[in-house]
């Protein structure tokens, strides 16, 4: 597509699109994984087609925590249970297996666990990114109906203000984005047209609260952003090497396994942040939860595949045998120049490993073009007008009329009050 822009209004002082005809309305969004996990590596060499994360909202349940806005604890799903690590047969005597050019994943310098404490706060120079689509599903899920003073359907609106106000008041920042997906297809579909084609249409009653939802987090004052023919993981990871361009650390508000691969532990750092648990995951932590370094995320979901987008990856192959291929060879590349010594692998059904391998060739490499993330996006800012461009400026003077048609009041206070207690910008 021709890249437009989908810039809703963004806070004040910050680039617009010149052209009027950049700017698109989004009345359908694809389905989003809320907490798409990755199951614990338990399963061997010959687990089944399909055996990638799934996706909760699927269910067409909401969460089981209901929202509590009374306390502290953020409306989103639970998060990811641990995995352990692939533990190699020992009954096995293979030959000795070249070291991979990168360091094992097992050979990682050991951190101490992510931190839960609520105050462990974003540095004052860092850029948060919100994925405020993630937010909508999972309001809407997590909340249910409500309707406005004037008719309207408002759960999701409502669930997603008061995400915002806990991200917000927990992490004090004061440079701030949220992006949003902005149709349902992308140029992943023209690679290939089966990716998301799982997903169903987004509830009717849903569909009218994307619109309104930007147009709020835009009269909040803060900056919004969506682009034809990218997810909002794509602006995430562009924000986050944006930032690293800047010099400045990134925190991306986010759960989805996908954006691991954006972490980074040398400075300046990229981690992700779980509003619900308020975990941080460094590269440590993503080796705890998925069994890989960063730079390894988009090899093992090639290799897995992700049930959840559709993505096929290597039949029979799963998370267990995928993190034993890239702790031996190191990547994607390197597991299928060295196909010749899979079998002597120290896991269950090693042996067939290399046929099934050999008979995924294409289905991986495609899955890799699908799942890596595209971090440079051209979204009209420069890293050096980063800073100024994401600045929170606080509610403007339009949304007292917007959020008192929708009921919402007590939100747009609570914006204000944080609004006049936040830190000075860095």
């Amino acid at each position: 597509m021709s890249g437009q822009m989908d810039l809703f209004g963004a806070a004040e002082g910050t680039a617009t699109p010149t052209d009027a005809t950049d700017v698109v309305a989004v009345t359908r969004a694809p389905r989003r994984p809320a907490s798409a996990t990755l199951e614990p590596p338990g399963a061997d060499a010959n687990e089944s087609e399909g055996s990638g994360p799934t996706d909760p909202l699927f269910a067409h349940d909401p969460p089981v925590d209901a929202l509590n806005f009374a306390g502290s604890t953020d409306p989103l799903l639970a998060p990811e249970r641990p995995s352990d690590r692939l533990a190699p047969r020992d009954d096995a005597d293979p030959p000795a297996i070249d070291p991979a050019p990168t360091a094992r994943a097992s050979e990682a310098p050991r951190r101490s666990p992510p931190t839960t404490e609520p105050d462990a706060a974003i540095d004052p120079r860092s850029l948060l990114v919100i994925d405020g689509t993630a937010m909508i599903f999972r309001a809407y899920y997590g909340l249910g109906s409500r309707r406005a003073p004037n008719g309207a359907e408002v759960g999701a609106v409502t669930g997603v203000c008061h995400q915002l106000l806990g991200v917000l008041r927990r992490q004090s920042a004061t440079h701030v984005v949220v992006v949003f997906d902005a149709a349902q297809e992308t140029f992943r579909n023209r690679i290939d047209p089966r990716y998301k084609a799982n997903r169903g249409d987004p509830p009717d009653e849903l569909v009218p609260q994307f619109d309104l939802i930007k147009e709020i987090t835009t009269a909040i004052g803060l900056h919004t952003l969506a682009k034809l023919d990218y997810e909002a993981d794509d602006l995430m990871a562009t924000f986050a090497a944006l930032a690293r361009a800047a010099g400045i650390p990134a925190r991306l508000v986010a759960v989805d396994k996908d954006l691991c691969q954006s972490v980074v532990d040398d400075a300046p750092t990229c981690d992700l942040y779980d509003p619900k648990s308020e975990e941080l995951t460094d590269g440590a932590g993503v080796i705890r939860r998925l069994g890989v370094r960063p730079e390894q995320v988009v090899d093992l979901m090639a290799l897995t595949g992700d049930s959840t987008d559709n993505i096929q990856g290597v039949r029979g192959v799963g998370p267990k045998a995928a993190v034993a291929l890239l702790e031996a060879f190191g990547d994607l590349d390197g597991v299928y120049r060295s196909l010749d010594r899979v079998e002597y692998l120290g896991i269950r059904g090693a042996k067939a490993l290399a046929r099934k391998l050999e008979e995924g060739r294409d289905d991986a490499f495609l899955a890799r073009r699908l799942v890596r993330l595209d971090d440079a996006v051209d979204l009209g800012i420069a890293a050096a007008g980063l800073t100024d461009a994401t600045t929170w400026r606080g509610p403007r003077g339009d949304a007292d009329p917007l959020m008192a048609e929708y009921g919402l009041r007590g939100p747009l206070a609570g914006f204000r009050r944080l609004f006049d207690t936040r830190p000075l910008p860095a």
